[in-house]
């Protein structure tokens, strides 16, 4: 609470006796509609869900796409995909390497009964 606060200006206080006073009477008015006897719907519409629903179902229709877009896309997916495709390749080559050389005879294989 803002009011039992020694920092709060005035301003402040007010504010949030304000949002008090709006979410109080929206509680107020959704619990009236929830406990309607003679309401059609048993689902209350909320327009500030509704908003939500609808700018989360056209994300891609709204998406615009930029270089921060397409860096975010090649950091996430590409270059970490790429990076452990060459670490692979890259360690499966060395073993290839110690094989052949002799450096790595058959008995200390890991998987030698393959």
């Amino acid at each position: 609470d803002a009011g039992s606060k020694p920092d709060a200006s005035p301003e402040e206080v007010r504010l949030v006796e304000e949002r008090k006073k709006l979410r109080r009477a929206l509680r107020q008015e959704y619990l009236r509609k929830l406990t309607d006897p003679y309401g059609t719907d048993p689902i209350v519409f909320d327009p500030a869900v509704q908003r939500y629903y609808s700018m989360h179902m056209t994300m891609t229709e709204r998406f615009i796409p930029t270089f921060k877009n397409w860096l975010k896309y090649m950091f996430s997916i590409i270059v970490p995909i790429v990076a452990y495709g060459l670490f692979l390749k890259n360690s499966k080559a060395k073993f290839e390497r110690k094989c052949r050389t002799g450096e790595l005879e058959y008995k200390d294989r890991i998987w030698r009964h393959q």
